[in-house]
């Protein structure tokens, strides 16, 4: 009897048989044994690398607080447009990732731009733009939305700014 690419030998559904009555035994589950930590609390595993010195580990509270709060202020001082909430949420987005470690200075960079959207819209809607029908406030988010793009760009900026100035900065120290 040939198989199915030709070759002798059983065939298809005779193989299986034979395959699942030779796994049809059952497998005993071993368990690793869990070992006594020698180690400190507070400290990182034996193999795991430790945190280089001077680094901490980020701070993503206060990198919120910083993101949302630098936004917020330059939108409550220019009702949500202007070159004065373009600052303000450029400042708050650098300040943000400044705070973070290297993975949460990623975060803050790609949230700083849909942050800086939703506290302009927010801010609008909260001092009372003309939002009483449906058509009104999809009106309202499309222009919004274009006001607050300079600022989108200008926050994404200054948060993508810092990791580049790390960098560049610790080159200049390694060097000389």
């Amino acid at each position: 009897m040939t198989d199915v690419w030709g070759q002798p030998g059983e065939s298809g559904r005779a193989r299986q048989v034979n395959l699942h009555a030779e796994h049809a035994r059952p497998h005993q589950l071993r368990l690793p044994q869990q070992r006594q930590s020698t180690r400190e609390p507070g400290r990182p595993p034996s193999g795991a690398p430790a945190s280089p010195p001077g680094r901490t580990r980020g701070r993503p509270g206060v990198a919120g607080l910083l993101l949302v709060g630098g936004a917020l202020l330059g939108a409550l001082v220019s009702d949500g447009q202007g070159p004065l909430f373009a600052v303000c949420a450029a400042a708050g987005a650098a300040g943000a990732t400044w705070v973070s470690n290297r993975s949460g200075a990623w975060w803050t960079v790609t949230a700083a731009p849909v942050v800086v959207l939703l506290v302009a819209v927010g801010v609008r809607i909260a001092l009372g733009s003309d939002t009483s029908t449906g058509a009104a406030l999809a009106t309202g988010l499309l222009k919004w939305s274009a006001h607050a793009f300079v600022a989108m760009l200008s926050a994404f900026a200054g948060a993508l700014a810092v990791p580049f100035v790390r960098r560049t900065r610790g080159k200049g120290k390694r060097r000389g």
